[in-house]
């Protein structure tokens, strides 16, 4: 045969490898197709040139070469299956030219020639598969290019269902259908997530239910591949429908699946986000515990994978949510960062990733204050929905998180105006664009019921400033001057937006399914909003309909303990503007009850208090609704117990005594508080008092041998509490300022602390003192009685031990009637007495064996302590076997290490005492500080005394009040029964008068520490005539 010039300069050309000689002959023969298309029959030699052409010609000459090949087969003698198979080989080496080079020309060769082989009749089912197969992928790589649209995986799962449906009729078992409904299962599932079609997830998990069916029949070493693919897009529906059969389903074969191959990072990575998913539905830590094993495994197969770290991240993060643990908060954080910085800015998932990233930096702003932080996440969720464009799923996700960032940083000063008018129109376009039957539509209504509910606040703040000045333009224009009245003006407006609030809500709670932890969350919203309602129409029925839906959530036996607390609260505080106390005691009951399982965490310190510091005089007030409702002292005292000092019980709490049950989360109805507070135990050595600080009245607590009696204290408020606390720290500022401040001001301030001691004496210690018969100061060398002091809430801050009117002739004080020492809690007197072994009498003084001095007068950027050295020195004299760490020897780890080895201790060193943070609170050492935090592992078995001479060592905290964190309660935590601490600084001089004092009553007079103390400081403040109580009212004994 005589074959036409131009396909041998082809065969040439294949054979040199020049591509360009290769172009020129196809283009030669492309111009005289009809002539290759009217030969009857071309050789081996010219079908076998222009297939070896495929892998040589430029990308643009692709086409051309299959449009020659299928012309130089189309008049071939039937049968048509030797066209199909002429044609086939050059579809496997078009099919690997696209996918090793990724050419668009390739792509769009590879689809025209399956076009022409699904021309051809063929009755053959595996070549329609492998046909339709190919179709597909050229469709896929169109797709995943950088030009690729929906379109283009639209055309892939057209030809797959094609292919799949001819396979199905015809051979359901053809070789290649298990490929073809594996791609289809994943490509609908692909489609169902860009697009959010729920047809196309159910399409994906029904196809791949079939091809594991097909697995099993055909290729029974496949099953594991098949089973993980079905578990996955269980998974993936699970995400968007909610559905826990979905679950219940995707986790065996997840397992399954895993076990066949435990080191494979795809399928570690599968059960894992199960897993996942599971644990945050059901609420089971341990669940998610096991998802973190499995991730953390899967990272460390697959260390260079986004997907595994961002899977990881959503895990941790999970635990967050549950435990509010800050470390998992951080490496959450941390995670989702390196996910974002390894996924092209071209992959879609990268949207969803910035979008975890932004939730997390919102939560790392509300756990630590930081606005860098929300600032980053404002930004990192623009980016997100720059990202995402119109049609993405994610993008109501990184709306509603943006809104909540916005929504945060409205309330900070760097909040814009714009910032919460824009979260409102974003919450909106949320819950427009979410689906009713949604299960992400309850979050989506119920923040948007929130952002309402702001909204209304702070468009009332802004009426009532209005209103304000508008009257005090007036006020001025008529009179010259402008009195601020007593009640401000209201400001609630239109209750409208309130209704919708209360709607939405409600709306989000029907939307939630019955029984789980998120109704708890859903009713206290509804709860939360229909009690901002009543504040704005005072319409009985709207706090009627509040208090039942708070009590519900209170009661709810799903809900977690910070859910009941919060509803409790809320529940507490409508009952008691409305006067019920029957209903005030029960909330506030119940709320303390689960306020108290907070401490019973495994958390840091840190989140401890995190935890805890926003329900500020929460005990006071469930103790003074107790009063109200029943007049019973010794219930209101159990309930004030069992809401103070719940880190430091967990401490104290050896888990087999009556204060176990008092932290028991059990919600429910009211019942008593069990808190082991039996008043000849307690009152053993001298009455106790508590006194209550409360906006619904405050009272003195008596606990003496007869009983638990109650003292109206009329005259003393929450609000004039807190006015003094506050006034009480500027004028100690001010006096400890030396020449920074005016000395007008320095003798104002030292007045003020004088008229405070007074104030103490006629608001508390005088009625109090009255009631226990000792109102008289006794005559001659008469031995004082003991007298415990345990103040609530901000009153902590003030001197109430040395409270009275301290000159020559008027001798109205405390410390001329009573031996006052302090408690942090009942709980903590009754552990210490036990600890010194003592059941009654007076507690013996226990001499040292191993002694410790910790001294550090000199330190950097801190004024010199001379009398410290003195201090050590005059202990020397009087101390056999006195240990030392001075100086530089006065490391933080040698005396953590000699702390929990000795039985009396003595600090001569500076102090920081940290309000906000009560736990940083810190004694300087050589080489750092040691916190309140560093001492809560030490257990100090043989301890006596602690002696803390350094400034602030028992001054509360004032976000923690009732807490009553600081120095002198941790070392009463780590085993010292007594210690000796201060309120505020003291001059060096008169620190170590007083410690010398102290020292020589215990060791040469044989003097208890509190007697001790007493005396010490009594003897300094006659040497001062009463004057000067900055000096001689700061030490404290704190012990039994």
């Amino acid at each position: 045969m005589t074959r036409p010039p131009l396909v041998e300069s082809l065969r040439a050309a294949v054979h040199r490898h020049d591509r360009k000689a290769a172009d020129r002959a196809v283009a030669g023969l492309l111009r005289r197709e009809a002539e290759v298309r009217r030969t009857r029959a071309l050789d081996n030699v010219a079908v076998n040139a222009l297939g070896a052409a495929l892998a040589l010609v430029s990308p643009r000459r692709l086409n051309d070469t299959i449009v020659l090949l299928v012309a130089a087969v189309e008049n071939v003698t039937p049968p048509d299956s030797f066209r199909i198979r002429v044609l086939l080989p050059f579809l496997t080496r078009l099919f690997e030219r696209a996918t090793a080079s990724g050419e668009p020309e390739a792509l769009d060769a590879l689809l025209h020639l399956t076009e022409a082989l699904e021309r051809i009749p063929n009755e053959r089912p595996e070549i329609q598969v492998l046909t339709g197969f190919y179709r597909a992928q050229a469709w896929l790589q169109r797709y995943a290019s950088d030009d690729g649209t929906l379109s283009d995986l639209d055309g892939a799962v057209t030809a797959l269902r094609a292919t799949e449906q001819r396979a199905s009729t015809r051979a359901p078992e053809a070789m290649g259908r298990l490929e073809v409904l594996e791609l289809l299962a994943s490509s609908l599932a692909l489609r169902g997530e860009l697009t959010d079609s729920g047809q196309d997830i159910d399409d994906a998990v029904d196809t791949a239910e079939r091809a594991l069916e097909l697995a099993r029949r055909t290729e029974p070493a496949r099953c594991s591949e098949h089973q993980a693919a079905v578990a996955r897009n269980l998974s993936w529906r699970y995400e968007r429908c909610g559905r826990s059969q979905d679950l219940d389903r995707a986790q065996p074969l997840a397992e399954q699946a895993l076990a066949v191959d435990r080191d494979n990072a795809d399928r570690l990575r599968l059960l894992g986000d199960v897993l996942r998913q599971r644990g945050v539905a059901e609420v089971r830590e341990d669940t998610l515990r096991r998802a973190i094993g499995l991730l953390r495994k899967a990272v460390e197969v697959s260390p260079a994978d986004p997907d595994v770290r961002a899977s990881l991240a959503l895990a941790v993060a999970g635990v967050y949510d549950l435990t509010d643990d800050s470390r998992e908060l951080r490496e959450s954080l941390a995670l989702q960062r390196s996910a974002v910085r390894d996924t092209p800015r071209t992959e879609p998932v990268r949207a969803r990733y910035l979008c975890t990233l932004g939730v997390g930096l919102t939560q790392y702003f509300e756990r630590y204050g930081d606005l860098d932080s929300l600032d980053e996440s404002i930004e990192t969720l623009r980016d997100g929905l720059a990202t995402a464009g119109d049609e993405h799923p994610v993008r109501p996700a990184l709306a509603n998180a943006l809104a909540t960032a916005l929504e945060c940083r409205s309330r900070t000063r760097r909040g814009k105006r714009t910032d919460l008018p824009k979260a409102l129109e974003l919450q909106h376009g949320v819950v427009t664009s979410v689906p009713v039957e949604s299960p992400r539509r309850a979050e989506a209504v119920t923040g948007l019921s929130l952002l309402l509910r702001q909204s209304q606040r702070v468009t009332g703040k802004e009426r009532q400033a209005t209103r304000l000045g508008e009257q005090m333009l007036d006020e001025i224009a008529r009179t010259g001057t402008f009195t601020l009245p007593p009640v401000l003006p209201s400001g609630s407006g239109d209750p409208s937006p309130l209704r919708e609030a209360v709607r939405l809500a409600r709306s989000a709670l029907a939307d939630t399914p019955a029984g789980g932890a998120q109704q708890a969350v859903r009713l206290t919203s509804l709860g939360q909003a229909q009690a901002e309602l009543f504040e704005a129409t005072k319409d009985p029925a709207d706090r009627a309909r509040a208090v039942q839906t708070l009590a519900t959530a209170t009661r709810s036996s799903t809900a977690s303990a910070h859910i009941r607390a919060i509803a409790g609260r809320s529940w507490g505080r409508l009952a008691a503007d409305a006067a019920d106390w029957a209903s005030a005691a029960e909330a506030y009951g119940a709320a303390v009850k689960a306020y108290a399982a907070l401490g019973d965490s495994e958390l840091e310190r840190g989140d401890q208090e995190f935890n805890l510091r926003s329900y500020r005089h929460f005990a006071s007030n469930a103790a003074a609704s107790e009063l109200r409702y029943s007049g019973d002292a010794a219930a209101a005292l159990e309930v004030l117990e069992a809401g103070r000092g719940v880190l430091l019980a967990r401490a104290l709490d050896d888990g087999t005594g009556p204060a176990s049950s008092a932290r028991s989360p059990s919600p429910g109805a009211r019942e008593p508080v069990s808190v082991d507070l039996a008043p000849p135990r307690v009152a053993e050595s001298g009455p106790l008092v508590a006194v209550n600080v409360s906006e619904y009245g405050c009272h003195a607590l008596l606990v003496t041998t007869a009983g638990v009696s109650t003292v109206p204290l009329p005259d003393l408020t929450t609000t004039a509490v807190e006015e003094r606390a506050e006034a009480f720290l500027t004028a100690l500022h001010i006096l400890a300022g030396g020449d920074r401040f005016d000395p007008l001001d320095a003798q104002a301030a030292g007045r003020f602390v004088n008229r405070t001691l007074g104030w103490l004496w006629d608001t508390v210690a005088e009625p109090v003192l009255t009631a226990l018969g000792l109102a008289d100061a006794p005559h001659g060398a008469e031995t004082l009685p003991r007298l415990w002091l345990m103040p609530t809430g901000p009153l902590g801050v003030l001197p109430l031990h040395a409270a009275g009117h301290h000159t020559a002739a008027d001798r109205r004080t405390l410390l001329d009637r009573a031996v006052p020492s302090y408690t942090t809690t009942v709980r903590a007197l009754v552990h210490s007495r036990r600890r010194i072994g003592t059941g009654s009498g007076r507690p013996p003084i226990r001499f040292p064996v191993k002694p410790l001095a910790v001294c550090v007068p000199r330190l950097p950027d801190a004024p010199e302590l001379p009398a410290a050295e003195w201090e050590v020195a005059s202990l020397r004299t009087r101390l056999t076997g006195l240990r030392e760490l001075r100086e530089g020897d006065a490391r933080r780890a040698d005396v953590r290490t000699m702390l929990a080895q000795s039985d009396w201790v003595h600090f001569a060193c500076h102090a920081t005492s940290n309000l906000d943070q009560p736990s940083a609170s810190r004694l300087h050492l050589a080489d750092g500080p040691l916190s309140v935090a560093d001492l809560t592992a030490i257990r100090a078995p043989d301890a006596f005394l602690a002696y803390l001479s350094a400034c602030g060592t028992g001054r509360p905290g004032v976000n923690l009040p009732d807490e009553v964190i600081h120095m002198s309660s941790a070392f009463h935590m780590i085993g010292y029964p007594h210690v000796v601490s201060t309120l505020w600084p003291v001059g060096d001089r008169a620190a170590a008068t007083i410690a010398d004092d102290v020292y020589k009553e215990m060791l040469v007079e044989g003097t208890e520490p509190a007697r001790a103390v007493h005396a010490a400081v009594r003897n300094l403040r006659d040497t001062n005539e009463g004057y000067r109580p900055t000096q001689w009212a700061s030490h404290i004994h704190t012990g039994p």
